[in-house]
């Protein structure tokens, strides 16, 4: 298990601490604590393999603190991380949008062949033949 306090020590030189960069990482991403924790998780492996986060920040905004790169890292995990959810849940809404329309549409497709069936098959024909044959008899009795 990883020491994070311990790991994230070198960037605390300026007055910032884990903890206050994990709030603002939650805060500036609206992610889950799920997704943060995973960014957090990622970011402190990248550490324990000897990844160094130095200033200049590498994206390039010119802040000076020391914290700046590791939190900017953590926010482009988490940002990762966040579209990448955001995409399963949208692509399983699909599917599950196009199987109910697939269903619908079998639903429909079968009232109309049953609607269909019933219109022109026999039991259409012997309600026509039984109604034609009543009026057929009522009309010669009447005469």
């Amino acid at each position: 298990m990883f020491h994070y306090e311990k790991m994230f020590e070198p960037y605390t030189k300026d007055g910032a601490t884990l903890e206050g960069s994990i709030a603002w990482l939650k805060k500036s991403t609206g992610a889950s604590d799920k997704i943060v924790d995973q960014a957090i998780a990622d970011t402190m492996n990248k550490l324990s393999g000897g990844e160094i986060f130095s200033l200049p920040c590498p994206c390039g905004c010119g802040m000076k603190n020391v914290h700046t790169p590791i939190n900017h890292y953590m926010l482009s995990k988490a940002y990762d991380l966040k579209s990448q959810a955001d995409k399963t849940v949208i692509d399983f809404i699909k599917t599950q949008q196009q199987t109910l329309l697939e269903s619908q549409l079998k639903q429909l497709s079968n009232f109309d062949k049953e609607y269909a069936k019933m219109r022109n098959g026999t039991f259409w024909n012997r309600l026509k033949k039984f109604v034609g044959a009543r009026y057929t008899t009522w009309e010669n009795e009447s005469k």
